[in-house]
């Protein structure tokens, strides 16, 4: 397989979290699929909606995320993703994420652009 597909993916997760870090609301909403979904590592599920009500409400000036030890399967136009957000900081309503987080997320291509269909997140311990 090539290489191409992966490093596609690898950048739009890239810019995925530097739209959410610089609260780009339109990037991120142009990333996310019609139909994503998330459950934080609280157990909250969120659908794309209460998820960009999220990044609207909750991220803001004082929370930073990095991405660590991304790594992409891609099966053709869709892509499983598992790496881990480094966080610091706060969110808007002072909650501080106490540690790393692990993420496994799905992506699909749709009309030539990779897609973030799903993700799901639990702390490291």
């Amino acid at each position: 397989m090539s290489a191409a597909p992966a490093q596609a993916v690898e950048q739009a997760y890239a810019r995925y979290m530097r739209a959410m870090t610089s609260q780009e609301h339109e990037t991120v909403l142009e990333i996310l699929h019609e139909r994503f979904e998330s459950t934080d590592p609280l157990g909250v599920v969120r659908d794309r909606d209460g998820y960009l009500e999220l990044a609207r409400t909750e991220v803001g000036p004082g929370l930073r995320a990095e991405l660590l030890d991304l790594e992409v399967r891609c099966y053709g136009d869709v892509a499983a993703t598992t790496c881990v957000y480094s966080m610091a900081g706060a969110y808007q309503s002072g909650y501080s994420p106490p540690r790393p987080i692990r993420v496994t997320g799905s992506w699909v291509l749709e009309d030539g652009a990779w897609r973030f269909f799903s993700q799901q997140g639990c702390y490291i311990a």
